[in-house]
């Protein structure tokens, strides 16, 4: 995030707290990649904030015509047989 005043680039708060949890510790932040600096973080989180982390929308999957066309035979066949326990649940009451 860029500071509208200054220009300069923000770290979110979560890794600003993080930093500074480090910093308090003794421990120099040291990340090398994205990833380790994700696993960091997350090891300070507290419990909502790892929830609200992991809350993000993700897009919705490309998926083929093939692919769209067999989850649509899943739902059919799991429809189907969902129907036919229910009858035979039913029937059994008899």
């Amino acid at each position: 995030m860029a500071d509208p005043a200054t220009g300069a680039q923000r770290q979110s708060p979560a890794v600003e707290r993080m930093s500074s949890l480090a910093e308090a510790a003794g421990e120099p932040p040291e990340l090398d990649t994205a990833e380790e600096e994700e696993e960091e973080l997350v090891a300070f989180l507290e419990r909502d904030q790892l929830v609200i982390d992991r809350s993000v929308p993700v897009p919705p999957a490309q998926l083929g015509v093939r692919a769209r066309t067999a989850l649509w035979a899943l739902r059919v066949l799991v429809t189907v047989v969902s129907a036919m326990v229910v009858y035979a649940f039913v029937d059994g009451l008899h």
